[in-house]
């Protein structure tokens, strides 16, 4: 299946890039602007750093990543993120190799890589899946305990109340490209036997027609010394 193996290696690229930035920027998530003594004050946290960006068009940023007392929802998340992201990496070299454009590996090991290839992909999904809905979880744990504080105590403005970051929104769409991708492989992984089974036959026929044409030959001559002999 040429057009799904041609259409599962762009979206392994496109996964890795977003990726790499859904890990590197900050905007997991993002405080509501709304409770905030100056409403234009946007603060913004992600896996490494957190950051402050002022109306006056100044921001600052803080490094988060060697913290110890970080919850483990984010040390989740950037162990899962790092895995996916290997994952990936790791496709984007051997998804060629199993190629029918390439010429270099047999048919039995091309149809090995392509199954190791739609197992990564469809891994990936899930652990990038895994560590975005898990910082989610955490986020939403975060609004139901302002949530409650308001309720108790009356509005608590030294409480961030934070809501979901354009980077959760990524990793959601990032799984569900991996998943698309890794399906594509496996498409193609169970159609590459019945695939090799008729090129065989293909060849074996032809070679057939060709021992034929070579053996009538010998047939005719051999019957044309015989009639000689009986007609002497």
């Amino acid at each position: 299946m040429p057009a799904l193996q041609g259409v599962a290696y762009p979206i392994c690229w496109l996964c890795f890039v977003t990726t790499i930035i859904m890990i590197s920027l900050p905007q997991w998530q993002s405080n509501k602007t709304s409770g905030e003594v100056v409403e234009q004050l946007t603060k913004t946290q992600g896996l490494w750093v957190k950051c402050t960006y002022h109306p006056t068009g100044n921001w600052q940023c803080d490094n988060v990543a060697y913290r110890g007392n970080l919850p483990a929802a984010v040390i989740g998340a950037r162990l899962f993120c790092i895995l996916g992201a290997l994952f990936q990496f790791i496709n984007l070299f051997i998804i060629p190799f199993g190629m029918d454009c390439t010429k270099t590996p047999e048919a039995a090991t091309k149809k090995i890589i392509v199954f190791t290839t739609g197992v990564l992909a469809i891994a990936a999904g899930v652990v990038i899946g895994i560590a975005v809905s898990w910082y989610a979880a955490l986020i939403q744990g975060d609004v139901q305990a302002w949530a409650g504080r308001n309720m108790y105590d009356g509005v608590d403005t030294s409480f961030q109340q934070y809501k979901y970051g354009v980077c959760l929104y990524l990793g959601w769409s990032i799984m569900c490209g991996c998943i698309l991708q890794g399906a594509a492989l496996c498409i193609t992984y169970a159609n590459f036997e019945d695939s090799g089974m008729q090129q065989d036959q293909t060849y074996n026929y032809a070679e057939g027609n060709n021992y034929n044409m070579e053996y009538q030959p010998t047939t005719n001559n051999f019957d044309y010394k015989n009639n000689d002999q009986d007609f002497v």
